[in-house]
């Protein structure tokens, strides 16, 4: 039902240029949209739980927050971690 949606999208999502085998996936969030409590953080979390049930790494940017490059390229080029651990929100 969930991806049947067709609101439904993850903002980055990178993949293997051979097999289409998904690499990992970023989120851009929205401050207040995605507060803690929200129809949206509810949907984040199940985001989360489809990524990290499909082991596919998701990392989560915050529009209030800095060192998206360096966020980035630790995610990237460091050690990935399940959907949602990366960073601590949702």
């Amino acid at each position: 039902m969930y991806l049947r949606n067709a609101n439904t999208h993850i903002d980055f999502l990178i993949y293997e240029k051979f097999g289409k085998t998904p690499c990992f996936g970023i989120e851009v969030d929205g401050y207040n949209f995605h507060k803690s409590g929200t129809r949206q953080s509810k949907r984040d979390q199940l985001k989360n739980s489809i990524f990290a049930k499909n082991n596919i790494p998701l990392l989560r940017l915050v529009t209030n927050d800095s060192n998206e490059y360096e966020k980035i390229a630790n995610f990237i080029f460091g050690e990935r971690k399940t959907a949602g651990s990366f960073y601590g929100n949702p």
